[in-house]
């Protein structure tokens, strides 16, 4: 059945988190600012509408980079950094849209530094944490954000900055971390560079595993990371016997591997949405000696839509490198399935003005027609 894709072209390089409002604009990372420093990403975000106007723009000393979250109170949390910070993409902080002042922030540098200094000083200054990705709990306080420099889920209360329980190798995190370590009961993996954690509507915990050990990362060959592979994973944690395991995984038979990018999103009828960021083709593992494992040529991004069953219903493979994928409601047809894709890509064209540009250097597998945003 034929598919129709469709590119929307930005004048500029828009990307990283996207986020809808109820107005029909969403909110979107700028760069026309420039970069902020050596440890920052973006330095501003905006509110658009799918006309492409700016209707308004936030800059920050602080930066963004992965994720924006909108409050109630016209207040926004961010995940962005501070140059003055060992640590990049650490600082985590509320800020007011009305005047653009900083409410309340976290730096985990000084977080985690309080708790072991010489576990923190023995990284390499500056050290990428990686904060990736947050879920907040604003009437509890409780944040749950992923680590990818660390290979680590961690939850902590962003009112009182306390440490809930950290899941990741306690062979990194040692004796002063120990009591926040959780607990493997079952053959649970532990996490390597994942990305897109969070909490799901019955208290379990989501994440994409790409599986690739941010401490082991000198050997280029793809020969050396045979074994990974890229699952999606629900854990199940109780806080009170601070133990983990996992209840539902989706592996694709271990024949995925992305190093970066990459997320999960549980559906309305319980399908699971899954974006491999940037995998590796089947056909470089016929001599991967030769092949480096971050080789573009050998990349492709693929999006899949898994049933109850964890079947295949909807695979899109396109080229380059994709973050992450959202199911959208309310643009074209009725009775047709719309998705949304946060492209690490840097796309330059014209100004993004309600043309659609169709291309065909896609190729999909899927039951029924489906509509494409990027």
């Amino acid at each position: 059945m034929e598919m129709e894709i469709y590119f929307g072209i930005l004048n500029g390089d828009y990307a990283g988190d996207i986020e809808f409002l109820e107005n029909g604009h969403f909110y979107i990372s700028d760069p026309n600012q420039g970069i902020n420093g050596v440890k920052i990403n973006y330095s501003s975000f905006v509110e658009m509408d799918y006309l492409g106007k700016i209707y308004k723009q936030w800059i920050t000393e602080y930066g963004l980079h992965h994720e924006l979250i909108p409050l109630s109170n016209n207040q926004m949390m961010v995940l962005g950094a501070n140059d003055e910070s060992n640590f990049l993409d650490s600082y985590i902080y509320i800020m007011d849209l009305a005047s653009s002042k900083i409410i309340k922030y976290i730096d985990l540098y000084e977080l985690l530094h309080n708790i072991d200094p010489d576990l923190i000083e023995s990284l390499e200054i500056p050290f990428d944490l990686v904060n990736n990705s947050a879920d907040y709990n604003e009437e509890t306080g409780e944040l749950l954000i992923s680590l990818r420099g660390v290979n680590s889920l961690m939850k902590l209360n962003f009112n009182t900055h306390e440490i809930m329980w950290i899941f990741g190798n306690p062979d990194f995190w040692g004796e002063k971390f120990e009591k926040y370590m959780l607990k493997v009961l079952d053959n649970t993996r532990l996490l390597g560079g994942q990305h897109s954690a969070f909490i799901t509507d019955n208290g379990l915990i989501a994440v994409h595993n790409n599986d690739i050990d941010q401490f082991d990362l000198s050997n280029s060959n793809l020969s050396h990371y045979l074994d990974c592979y890229t699952s999606c994973d629900l854990l199940k944690i109780d806080e009170k016997s601070m133990t983990i395991e996992t209840v539902w995984q989706y592996n694709a038979n271990k024949e995925q591997f992305s190093n970066v990018g990459g997320h999960i999103e549980i559906l309305e009828n319980n399908n699971k949405l899954i974006t491999y960021g940037w995998s590796m083709k089947q056909e470089a593992y016929e001599n991967p000696q030769e092949i480096l494992y971050t080789d573009p040529s050998y990349k492709n991004g693929i999006i899949i839509q898994i049933d109850e069953n964890n079947e295949e219903v909807f695979k899109v493979t396109m080229p380059g490198l994709i973050y992450r994928t959202f199911k959208i409601e309310g643009f074209y047809q009725e009775n047709t399935d719309n998705y949304l894709i946060e492209s690490l890509q840097r796309i330059n064209g014209t100004k993004l003005n309600g043309n659609l540009i169709k291309t065909s250097d896609i190729k999909y597998e899927l039951n029924k027609a489906k509509n494409i945003l990027i």
